[in-house]
């Protein structure tokens, strides 16, 4: 999936169910100069998103919430 999306600099990646975000680290590290923004309904697993963010040296946006509001967070 990751070769199919094909993230570039400087674009703005929102990752819809992040989850613990595995996926959203993998897109940062293949685009260090892309705004990378994970989404989840839950704080628990954004703090697990966050440290495992934090232990890999990327810095992602990680934002609680439902994917109905992804037109705002990206504003």
């Amino acid at each position: 999936m990751l070769r199919q999306l094909a993230p570039k600099e400087g674009e703005s990646i929102l990752d819809v169910g992040c989850g613990t975000g595995s996926f959203a680290i993998m897109l940062k590290r293949a685009a260090p100069g892309a705004r990378i923004v994970g989404l989840d309904p839950d704080p628990a697993v954004l703090a697990i998103a966050a440290a495992k963010a934090r232990a890999a040296g990327v810095e992602i946006e990680w934002r609680e919430g439902r994917h109905h509001i992804f037109c705002l967070i990206l504003q």
